[in-house]
């Protein structure tokens, strides 16, 4: 017999359905998606997006770990899960969580599921956000003659330097490029063998 690790999501999904004693038509109404699509990520065709799976935290309940990795309990604590349809579902299940369960973590600890959610996206945005800024350093540093004509290393060196100065000042880094005169490009190029790298 395998464990609800072993599962996967789309498994988990349907054995909560049946733990709700809901139909697919019903669990699709409360996901607030379609009845198709909900059969597709029941059977496995597609993965859960992750506003079906906040709405099932939302509105059911649903621990979002326990849905995609299978760990930890089916149902989040009562402090944790806010929808008044999660709260008929916990009654009706006798789902009550001791009070020492609900109090607050460590300072800066998330204290909800959702917290965990947003320090992920913040990251995902923050991630994603630095990618363009690199991006838009290789391409303003790519277009100029001198630094083609640099070593690796020192055009390495030349890049984190300009991404360094662009992520502080939250200045372009074509424009900050325009401000190079000979004396920085200079210190740049020599910069290498002075570290004795």
């Amino acid at each position: 017999m395998s464990s609800l690790k072993d599962k996967q999501p789309s498994e988990r999904l349907k054995l909560l359905r049946q733990k709700l004693g809901k139909s697919q038509q019903e669990m699709a109404g409360l996901l607030q998606i379609s009845i198709k699509g909900y059969q597709n990520y029941e059977q496995g065709k597609y993965h859960i997006p992750l506003g079906t799976i906040e709405r099932a935290r939302e509105h059911l309940g649903v621990n979002p770990r326990w849905l995609l990795e299978g760990i930890g309990e089916m149902f989040l604590p009562a402090a944790e899960a806010p929808g008044p349809e999660a709260e008929r579902i916990r009654r009706t299940l006798g789902l009550d969580v001791p009070e020492a369960a609900s109090q607050a973590r460590p300072p800066g600890q998330p204290t909800t599921t959702q917290d965990v959610v947003n320090q992920r996206r913040n990251f995902l945005r923050r991630s994603y956000l630095d990618g363009l800024l690199l991006r838009d350093c290789l391409r303003a540093l790519g277009r100029l003659e001198r630094f083609r004509s640099l070593d690796v290393d020192t055009q390495a060196d030349a890049v984190v330097w300009l991404y360094g100065i662009a992520a502080l000042t939250g200045r372009e880094p074509a424009a900050i490029l325009g401000t190079f005169d000979e004396a920085t490009w200079q210190k740049l190029s020599t910069s290498r063998s002075r570290t004795g790298s």
